[in-house]
């Protein structure tokens, strides 16, 4: 290539063609300046070139001082998100690393550039022999060096785009990861809340009434233990821990023991079935005593013993037929009253009279003994016999029971009858397997009637609708179970109302477990509804009175309060309610019109309390005897607790029902509808 053809491709093309005429016209002194100058020039360029790098090197510490805060950021997201997560982000970040190191590659092989950039110069400098060839070279080492500029300038572009790209995405998904975080946070609040209401259900006071929050749980024995480093602390009175412990108890006795005082009533005597007196001998006193007066100093025993009565029984042939009988050789007070004169005291099937039966049903289903603790506690007095000759007792008793069923049936099923519904679980061994089951409890406390029914343990609407079949009732209450919602879809002409008292439970549990402050803006007009429900049980108003009193503007005014409160705390939103708390608003809102139905009729009950309290014996039966051994004594539980309970409701002493049951049964009587515990002619208890 010729010199004027290098002169023109130059970047430096004016400074060349200045150094050629100078050459030519004033000799290498005058091109020894113009050399110089270009010289300063390229060092100038040196310069700007060692200037970038210097840029380099600091955007090279940014990029290391970023990617530092970037790992200590997903450290921190590390421990909140799931292994897989963590792993995705691990990968992402290798990329970013990978990444790094490229651009430091790139970076390096522009350093090594820069090096022979310096050594080009260096040559420059070091020989003079050939002008145009240095020039040259220099002019082609400088346009590839512009060149390699050029597209580490658009390298570093792409890099710094890819980076803020990925930044973005990661700052994307750290703001997902952060609400998913919250979401989960505010879920495990909720099952918190869960555990605690079922830690207090299980161990804690179970009471739902008042307003008033629980104070400040104390610590158990072994959190206690653990604390303790051997150090007895006295309180401002000089007390120790223990002692304040033993102050405190003493003074709750005493406060109870006055609270009993003024609630006891008047005191009522125990009376004995028998009386045995023992009079003294007045010849026995002491010489020269004067007798002044004589009076019976009382003690009671119990006198635990099985009598066994034995009838002789007389075989005969009678008209060719044989036969066989009592007949008593003189008037016997055992035998019980019949159309044929007299019959031995003895249930069908069994060797136990109706007086035994009864007290081993009574301790059974009312006083909850299992019959393994029966036949220990029979056989300390003497009295040898098995649990199976007792259930099969039982079982014959539940036959008798099972004949009255459709009877008190009747009853609790009555046109325009109000009922309370309700349900519980029970163990069941069948197939050799222990299975989860379901008892129903119906009760209609307008006519003090107890049911209690059981179909194979199943929960499902189906049970509900064969056992209502073609009844007439005016109303059901239950709880917020689906199964009860069929009523407000195909039954029009009933009522179907639901539970205050659940909905006020879940408030209290917001309130004590979930310490939300909160949940008294519905706790207080509920007590208010509540408080107003006794004041009309205490002043005896009737059906049409307490409708008008919960028509009225006080009631309604109170419905009003807590429907604005409801409405502001959904307003609010769950997300920022403690998830007890937004749990009972949601259960409240949904079952909104069947909780306050009762404001409909003044027969309707606020709650579902009456079918509450009856099935709670059957659930402390559960507790007791753990599991049924099948169906059948399933069948035989729910028919002796289904009369305890109407017993218990009709103010019946249910020992004394199954005693005269069971001896009317003996003695022949099968008109079922007079022998139901409110016709059977027991004097209720005062």
């Amino acid at each position: 290539m010729e010199l004027d053809d290098i002169i023109e491709s130059s970047p430096y093309r004016k400074d060349l063609e200045s150094l050629a005429e100078k050459l030519r016209t004033g000799g290498q002194s005058a091109g020894r300046e113009t050399f110089s100058s270009l010289r300063r020039k390229i060092e100038e360029s040196d310069q700007a070139i060692a200037d970038y790098q210097y840029t380099v090197k600091q955007m090279e510490e940014e990029l290391k001082k970023e990617a530092a805060e970037k790992r200590q950021l997903l450290k921190k997201i590390e421990l909140l998100l799931k292994k897989d997560a963590v792993t995705e982000l691990d990968r992402r970040l290798e990329e970013a690393e990978q990444r790094e190191k490229e651009l430091r590659q790139i970076i390096k092989e522009q350093a090594e550039n820069i090096r022979n950039l310096n050594g080009t110069v260096k040559d420059l400098n070091n020989t003079n022999k050939d002008l145009n060839e240095t020039v040259k070279d220099q002019n082609d080492t400088i346009k590839d060096l512009n060149e390699t500029v050029k597209e580490l300038n658009k390298k570093n572009d792409d890099m710094g785009k890819t980076y803020i790209s990925s930044i973005d995405r990661l700052s994307r998904e750290v703001s997902d990861l952060t609400e998913e975080n919250r979401r989960l946070t505010h879920i495990i609040e909720g099952l918190s809340g869960d555990l605690k209401v079922s830690r207090r259900f299980r161990f804690g006071k179970k009471s739902q009434k008042g307003t008033k929050a629980v104070e400040e749980k104390e610590k158990d024995r072994e959190e206690e233990k653990e604390d303790f480093d051997g150090t007895q602390k006295p309180d401002g009175n000089g007390n120790t821990a223990a002692e304040q412990k033993n102050t405190e108890a003493a003074d709750d006795k005493k406060k109870e023991a006055g609270q009993s005082k003024k609630t006891r009533g008047k005191y009522k005597t125990m009376s004995a079935d028998e009386v045995v007196n023992h009079p003294s001998d007045q010849t026995l006193l002491p010489e020269g005593a004067l007798l002044l007066g004589k009076h019976y100093r009382n003690t009671k025993f119990i006198e635990y013993k099985l009598v066994e009565h034995r009838y002789e029984i007389l075989r005969y042939m009678l008209h060719g037929e044989m036969r066989e009988g009592y007949f008593p050789a003189e008037e016997d007070a055992s035998l019980l009253p019949s159309a044929n004169g007299g019959v031995i005291n003895r249930l069908k099937g069994t060797h136990a009279s109706a007086e035994l039966l009864a007290e081993l049903a009574f301790d059974k289903y009312l006083l909850n003994t299992p019959l393994y603790k029966e036949e220990v506690n029979m056989e300390c007095h003497g009295l040898h016999t098995k649990r199976t000759t007792l259930w099969n007792w039982l079982d014959k008793g539940a036959d008798v029971l099972e004949r009255l069923l459709p009877e008190l049936k009747k009853k609790l099923l009555a046109d325009g009858a109000v009922v309370n519904c309700d349900e519980t679980w029970a163990r069941v061994r069948k197939g050799g397997v222990y299975r989860k089951k379901y008892i129903w409890c119906m009760v209609n406390p307008e006519n003090k009637t107890v049911v209690f029914f059981y179909d194979e343990g199943s929960r499902s609407r189906d049970v509900l609708r064969d056992f209502l079949g073609d009844a007439n009732i005016k109303a059901l209450q239950s709880d917020g179970y689906n199964v009860y919602a069929f009523l407000d879809g195909e039954d029009e002409t009933t009522d179907h109302l639901c539970c205050m008292a659940h909905a006020r439970a879940k408030f209290k549990y917001a309130l004590d477990e979930g310490a939300d402050k909160r949940a008294l803006e519905i706790l207080e007009p509920m007590n208010d509804l509540y408080i107003f429900e006794r004041e009309y049980k205490e002043k005896g108003y009737d059906a049409e009175r307490i409708t008008q009193e919960r028509q009225g503007s006080r009631t309604m005014e109170t419905v009003r309060k807590i429907k604005e409160r409801l409405d502001r705390l959904l307003e609010i939103g769950e997300e920022n309610l403690s998830p007890l708390l937004a749990k009972a608003a949601r259960y409240l809102s949904n079952l909104w019109d069947g909780i306050f139905l009762y404001l409909k009729d003044g027969r309707y009950n606020i709650d579902n309390n009456p079918a509450e309290r009856c099935i709670r014996p059957l659930t402390r039966e559960r507790k007791a005897s753990l599991f049924y051994g099948g169906s059948d004594g399933v069948r035989t539980s729910v028919l002796y607790h289904t009369f305890i309970q109407t017993c218990w409701m009709s103010g019946v002493n249910a020992l004394e029902y199954f005693k005269k049951l069971f001896r009317q049964i003996i003695s022949g009587r099968d008109d079922y509808q007079n022998l139901l515990p409110c016709t059977i002619g027991i004097n209720k208890k005062s």
